[in-house]
């Protein structure tokens, strides 16, 4: 096969043209090691070996260039290769490479990853430990990184998170918005006891809510049951419904 033409391409890559208009697109690494230049013939079997060379570089330059967005874990490198078709065993000489040439370190991207989801994110210790497993990492590897954080760091989170819920959430009664944070708390990774330790700190007593959703409610219901004793179970009914407790309720009346 005899070369006669050279195209550059982006990534410093040149596309081949050989005879018969036979087109094959190799890394300058590869052009100046085996010495492809215009007019020099080759064998088929040249070729494709050393195209297979350019497909192992090709896995290696894609891998890196999508480390270098962000950090990437193992298993996100393999299910990109995956979805470029590269095959097994190129993969896996390709995670080895990047692991020898230091682009794949577990503890680096545990710690980096914590980091920005203790700082930048609402999430709690358990949903980190969830989202790292995920991504293909050892809930003791992800441990060891997250019990070096002190509990205030959490408890810090925490309190902004519940003060920031609990004035968001005003259409919500005391009960129903206390049972609310506690729901999403959870989801969000952090431990019961954690939860329940930190919402004792906070008055989920509404008086003054319970009153206008009171006043409300009887004023449209009176017009249905003009019965004092009726329209008063219809409307602790209601309250109830929305999340007041009975005992509140009841103390409207003393």
């Amino acid at each position: 096969m005899k070369i006669n033409h050279f195209k550059k391409l982006k990534d410093n890559r040149y596309e081949i043209t050989f005879d018969g208009n036979i087109k094959i697109i190799f890394y300058d690494d590869i052009i100046v090691k085996y010495n492809l230049l215009s007019g020099k013939e080759f064998s088929i079997d040249f070729i494709n070996e050393i195209r297979d060379e350019n497909d192992s570089l090709d896995s290696f330059y894609l891998s890196i260039k999508y480390i270098n967005t962000k950090l990437r874990s193992e298993k996100e490198i393999r299910n990109f290769l995956e979805k470029k078709e590269f095959d097994l065993e190129r993969i896996e000489k390709t995670i080895r490479e990047l692991e020898d040439k230091g682009y794949l370190d577990s503890k680096i991207y545990i710690k980096s990853f914590v980091n920005d989801q203790v700082n930048l994110t609402s999430n709690g210790y358990y949903k980190i430990i969830k989202t790292l497993e995920d991504k293909g990492f050892e809930e003791k590897d992800i441990r060891v990184i997250l019990d070096d954080i002190k509990e205030d760091v959490w408890q810090l989170k925490l309190d902004k998170i519940i003060t920031k819920k609990i004035k968001l959430n005003t259409k919500y009664s005391g009960n129903k918005l206390k049972q609310k944070i506690i729901h999403d708390l959870l989801n969000l990774g952090y431990g019961e006891e954690l939860i329940y330790n930190s919402l004792e700190n906070y008055d989920f007593k509404d008086n003054n809510l319970l009153e206008k959703e009171y006043k409300k409610l009887k004023e449209k219901l009176k017009k249905k049951y003009s019965n004092e004793k009726e329209l008063k179970f219809h409307v602790n009914n209601k309250l109830i419904m929305k999340g007041f407790s009975l005992d509140d309720i009841n103390n409207l009346d003393e």
